[in-house]
């Protein structure tokens, strides 16, 4: 099994994933921390300098110590262009100039906002939370973490305000109105150095993002309007990130050509919540489709092939377990409409082709709103759901891993077995902790998503590929018995157990990885009354999976063991063939393969088949190898049969 260990870097990789993430947010904190400052430069100007003249000596120290700080702060930010960069430092020095010669705040405020927006183009820092806040837990924190300075209505005067210099910020201030949940986010995560306001690094993001957006409706508890609310995101077609990002003057600014008075508007967004992400996810889809159509129709293929697949992977892809849960026909309609439009922009097809398929996109696209607008879970619904999940992903997993079972019991090898059983039941465990940072997975990005389903498919596609060569070779009842009699035992040993030990590992860890995303998408549809359906439907599943797992390998015992090894042969043979086109369907969704369709409209997700020429191709090139793997090693045995007669 040299084979196996070659291939257990992947497996490290994997393992490691989530440290990487861990790393990629650790590397966010310049470019956050930088924004940050640049948000606190804007709004506290005013507080040092007044007319041209220091109004706050201490203030203004302050500010010249801050743009200090984004000069050193610069020199970490992950930039992808030089340009950007000497953008970046020419702006702080021009703001370094203004501040030094007291210029007019709104000058220093449009440097510091053009600064600002340099780094959010240029860095991957997420502006706004991957699903909707939850008003009510914000709430619960606030009491918990913020109520004793800011007080319980967030006016500055709680109870330790009098012992804090400077005194707490008071929510309900005018200046408050040119902050948006972003900027409270940042607050929160790093603090505000100089003053008693640490940074909260116990929370999660998504408490975090919880609280930013309650803080933003304190002042306007009594105007909750949630009819409202959802009028005015149809009518800008607002998302998530806009109100994440915007300040409440900016929108303010955004509702003046309405008949609602603009306050009012205000207090029913900061207000509004909703339970998912779906209505504004697939309005980030809508909007991406047509901004895909624009570019395309303007000659710049690029832009519109970028477009076109952040309208899958930030659009449609974060709500694809919750369409496929209820109605997996439709979802199938819909991947398959975006992946059409995104082949004709790849494909260079005529202008009216691609605007052909960009309606047929927004209409699956609109009908995809409407149907998880009215989605309801019922207690039982939900269960089922969970459950059917954990049935489908878990004996996929464990019917590689009973084939493998089966032929280590075959030749007496116990100790061999106790390495599977520790892989499959880390990966469990692996899992089950998975579930406690499901914001983290979330916030991984579809296509990074992608990408890791896709690697893992294709490398557990190519150890089932050697291993079904390996048991092909040992399918002649003279070389088997040969091969138990000589080489079992010094082969299933040290790194060769490893090697098992990491493929019963990744193996289930795939399929955990799904069931988690799955589940995760499911959890945030369901009513809270409801949700611990979720556990008792994974519970009942995961039961049922190992009482037919222990039935299987119960009925593999009582098998030959030559026939045994050929029907493992053509199991772990289909397997790789399902592997291989799942995971290069998966690398085609995260846009790192391109898509080309074939006439063939049917896809068969059991079997791993899609009907674009890359993953029939992949899958293709498996049975070829397959087929090619047969007839040579049947080859080989009758040279060596003909060798054997003339020199006996």
């Amino acid at each position: 099994m040299k084979l196996l260990r070659s291939l257990f870097l992947p497996v490290l990789i994997t393992l490691f994933l989530s440290e990487n993430i861990t790393a990629q947010e650790k590397e966010n904190i310049p470019a956050r921390t930088l924004v940050h400052l640049l948000d606190y430069i804007a709004q506290d100007y005013d507080s040092a300098i007044n007319n041209g003249e220091i109004k706050n000596e201490n203030e203004y120290s302050e500010l010249l110590d801050f743009i200090t700080t984004l000069k050193g702060l610069g020199h970490n930010l992950p930039f992808k262009t030089k340009k950007d960069s000497i953008n970046l430092f020419r702006g702080i020095s021009e703001l370094s100039y203004r501040v030094a010669s007291k210029k007019a705040s709104n000058q220093i405020k449009i440097i510091a906002d053009s600064l600002k927006k340099l780094v959010l183009q240029t860095t991957p820092i997420p502006i706004s939370p991957p699903v909707w806040p939850d008003i009510s837990k914000g709430k619960s924190l606030y009491r918990n973490y913020c109520m004793s300075c800011h007080g319980k209505n967030g006016e500055g005067d709680g109870s330790l305000s009098t012992e804090l210099n400077p005194k707490p910020t008071n929510f309900w201030a005018s200046k408050m109105l040119e902050s948006s949940p972003f900027q409270i986010f940042n607050t929160i995560r790093l603090g505000v150095p100089q003053t008693s306001m640490k940074s909260f690094d116990e929370l999660s993001d998504k408490e975090v993002w919880d609280l930013a957006f309650y803080i933003k409706a304190l002042p306007y508890e009594q105007g909750k309007d949630k009819e409202l609310a959802e009028k005015l995101i149809s009518r800008k077609d607002l998302t998530l990130k806009d109100l994440a990002f915007l300040s409440d003057q900016d929108l303010e600014a955004l509702f003046q050509d309405i008949s609602v008075d603009t306050m009012t508007s205000v207090a029913a967004l900061r207000n509004y919540s909703r339970t998912g992400k779906s209505s504004s996810s697939l309005s980030v889809a809508a909007r991406f489709v047509n901004e895909a159509e624009l570019f395309y129709e303007k000659g710049d293929q690029n832009a519109a092939r970028e477009k076109a697949l952040r309208a899958y992977l930030e659009g449609v892809e974060p709500v694809e377990l919750q369409l496929k849960a209820s109605y997996p026909s439709f979802m199938r309609k819909l991947e398959v409409d975006m992946q059409a439009f995104r082949s004709a922009i790849d494909h260079e097809q005529s202008k009216t082709k691609v605007r052909t398929k960009a309606k047929v996109a927004l209409s699956g696209i609109e009908q995809a709103k409407s149907i998880l607008a009215d989605n309801k879970f019922s207690f039982w619904t939900t269960f089922l759901l969970a459950a059917s999940v954990i049935l489908r992903e878990g004996l996929e997993a464990f019917l590689i891993l009973i084939t493998v079972l089966a032929v280590i019991k075959s030749v007496k090898a116990s100790w061999a077995a106790k390495w599977v059983h520790l892989g499959w039941m880390l990966a469990v465990i692996v899992g089950v902790f998975s579930w406690f940072l499901v914001d983290d997975l979330i916030n991984i990005g579809g296509s990074q998503r992608e990408i890791v389903e896709g690697s893992i498919s294709i490398f557990a596609a190519s150890v089932l590929l050697y291993l079904g060569f390996w048991l092909h070779q040992k399918s002649e009842i003279g070389k088997w018995n040969s091969f138990v009699k000589t080489r079992v035992h010094s082969l299933l040993t040290g790194s060769n157990l490893l090697g098992i030990f990491a493929f019963a590992f990744i193996v289930v860890f795939r399929e955990a990885f799904e069931s988690v995303l799955f589940l995760s998408a499911l959890n945030l549809e369901v009513e809270a009354s409801n949700q611990s359906a979720i556990g008792l439907g994974v519970a009942g599943a995961f039961v049922i999976v190992l009482f037919l797992s222990w039935i299987l390998l119960r009925y593999t015992k009582k098998f030959p063991v030559i026939k045994l090894l050929k029907i493992s042969t053509v199991v772990i043979g289909g397997l790789a063939i399902v592997l291989i086109g799942k995971g290069v369907h998966a690398l085609q969704e995260s846009g790192f393969v391109p898509i080309t369709g074939v006439n063939l409209s049917w896809r068969l997700d059991l079997l791993g088949y899609y009907p674009t020429w890359e993953t029939i191709s992949a899958q293709l090139g498996v049975i070829s190898i397959i087929l090619i793997s047969y007839w040579w090693g049947h080859t080989l045995f009758f040279i060596k049969k003909l060798i054997f007669k003339r020199n006996p």
